[in-house]
């Protein structure tokens, strides 16, 4: 019996190490060719593997002695074969992923992305209401999508009132299909549809100019083909006077002179008339304005000094000689009186205003003048300077007359912690002090040995 099950498990060792030598072969030359056979190759061992592994286990159970020298080669087969068949499995996947994914790739590559489009708007005009259903139904209706979702791109869509009549129905699969039904209901009656494309052509603006024939022509073929594609006859004598009333009267008569006057004319044919005829003007008055801006003077820098010295040079030509000097525009405040500033020749008829000085007066042997410059001393209301004043004499004195002034600045309103004048005293400043008072106040004008001023030497 142990013969038996060592020759058994000799033949499957054989068999592991011929499919483990093809599989590595087969991991050094893996491609998409052989990528089947690597799977098949794989599966084989995979499978003699498990079943050598059940063998020797009954080969322990059994033999009471066992060759340890033997069970050490298979073994050894045995984990290089495993070694084989892990990494097979690995480089078989990773050539799997990579193919799947090229594949992929070429897949997209082969459809150009279309840009992304908005969704249309509806706010509840009556006129726009097929244009929006058809853009919805090819964009979200025709999807396949769950009928809440379309119901959610519609509510999105609506705006006014026609949002207002969406809103009261809940957001479930059941809900689209009634909202779809309320919103025809309401906008989608062919009778009115007609009926407002009828009253939009009544209610067009007539064209008084030129330039709004264009806009007119546009707004009336606009209702024209919606009423055509809903099969309403377009050529009754209705419409043919509504086309020859919204038009100015030198239009209509070139109409006119085209068609001849026996009456027979179509609407059809006036109104491509009325687009070759506004074609035409608007070519004709574009092809005006443009050689009209050609023929424009260009003027540069050059040209404009140019012209101005030549307007200077006129303006004195005819200039009157008995003119009188006056100050205008063109005379310059830095010059002297009778020169501009573009003429620096002197007038030869300007006479200076003669003026009478009168001799300064000395009073007081101070100061110099017609008029005296009186002060009033804070302290005693004298005519002197404060810091002269010979009733007020010492510092507590004069600080108890200040009262509610600032001791630095003497105003009314703040004192000298608040005071903002950034001012100190030069008579302290002068011995090295740095304080801030008014010079009146200062102590150095009361030092002993210092004799105080008389407000009688103070200039009046």
């Amino acid at each position: 019996m142990e013969e038996i099950l060592l020759t058994r498990l000799s033949t499957f060792v054989k068999e592991i190490k011929c499919l483990s030598e093809q599989a590595l072969n087969l991991c050094i030359t893996l491609d998409n060719n052989n990528l089947d056979n690597a799977k098949v190759v794989t599966a084989k061992l995979k499978s003699i593997l498990s079943r050598f592994t059940s063998e020797l286990y009954n080969y322990f159970n059994t033999c009471n002695n066992p060759n340890p020298d033997q069970i050490s080669d298979f073994t050894t087969d045995q984990l290089q074969g495993e070694v084989v068949l892990a990494e097979l499995e690995t480089k078989i996947k990773l050539k799997s992923e990579e193919t799947t994914t090229s594949s992929k790739e070429n897949a997209q590559s082969s459809y150009s992305k279309l840009p992304d489009l908005t969704l249309p708007e509806f706010s509840g005009n009556v006129l726009e209401w097929h244009q929006f259903w058809d853009q919805f139904t090819s964009n979200i209706n025709r999807r396949k999508l769950n009928d809440v979702d379309k119901l959610l791109y519609l509510k999105g869509s609506l705006k006014g009132d026609a949002a207002r009549l969406v809103d009261g129905f809940d957001t479930t699969n059941k809900s689209y299909q009634i909202a779809v039904s309320a919103l025809k209901t309401r906008y989608g009656k062919e009778n009115d549809i007609i009926y407002a494309h009828h009253k939009a052509l009544n209610n067009v603006k007539r064209a008084e100019k030129m330039e709004d024939c264009r806009g007119t022509l546009d707004e009336i073929e606009r209702h024209l083909r919606v009423l055509q594609s809903m099969g309403e006859n377009t050529s009754s004598n209705h419409v043919r006077f509504l086309l020859m009333e919204k038009f100015p009267s030198e239009i209509i008569y070139e109409v006119k002179m085209r068609l001849g006057s026996d009456g027979k004319e179509t609407v059809e044919d006036i109104r491509r008339q009325l687009s070759i005829i506004i074609s035409a003007k608007e070519e004709s008055q574009r092809m005006t304005q443009e050689k009209t801006t050609s023929e424009a003077p260009q003027y540069t820098v050059e040209t404009l000094h140019v012209k101005e010295k030549t307007q200077r040079r006129e303006f004195r030509k005819n200039k009157p000689h008995n003119a009188k000097p006056q100050r205008n525009h063109f005379t310059s405040l830095d010059n002297k009186p009778g020169t501009s500033h573009w003429n620096s020749r002197p007038n030869k008829n300007y006479t200076p205003m003669k003026r009478k000085f009168e001799p300064k007066k000395e009073t007081n042997g101070r100061f110099y003048g017609q008029k005296k410059r009186k002060w009033s001393c804070i302290f005693c209301g004298e005519n002197h300077y404060n810091v002269y004043c010979g009733k007020v004499k010492t510092i507590e004195e004069r600080k108890a007359k200040l009262k509610n002034r600032c001791f630095n600045c003497f105003r009314e309103g703040h004192f000298l912690q608040q005071c903002e004048l950034k001012k100190f005293c030069y008579k302290c400043s002068s011995k090295g002090l740095r304080l801030r008072h008014h010079k009146a106040l200062c102590p150095n004008n009361f030092t002993k040995g210092r004799k105080q001023k008389s407000h009688l030497q103070a200039p009046a």
